[in-house]
């Protein structure tokens, strides 16, 4: 009873950590830690295939997702020069 609600309050923590973290890379390995942990607690109530399934699908490639994105949109690329209007005149 005393793991079911540990475990329940680092669901909890790390729910609102997702929510609340100011930089993205940190949300997202609070989102690893909440999907660590419903994993466990998967297993906890007999659910070893829901538990392979969390690890795999959402750590393993949703997770990943996030962190591409997170690392496209954050490569440091400059923004486009406005073009003079004149060059968008000559183009039709």
């Amino acid at each position: 009873m005393a793991g079911f609600v540990v475990l329940a309050l680092v669901l909890i923590a790390s729910a609102v950590a997702v929510v609340s973290a100011k930089n993205p890379v940190h949300s997202v390995v609070a989102l690893l830690l909440n999907f660590a942990a419903l994993a466990v607690f998967y297993l906890t109530l007999s659910g070893e295939f829901l538990a392979m399934i969390q690890i795999i699908v959402y750590s393993g490639a949703i997770l990943i997702l996030f962190v591409f994105v997170i690392a496209l949109l954050s490569s440091g690329v400059r923004p486009f020069k406005k073009a003079c209007t004149m060059c968008r005149f000559s183009a039709m």
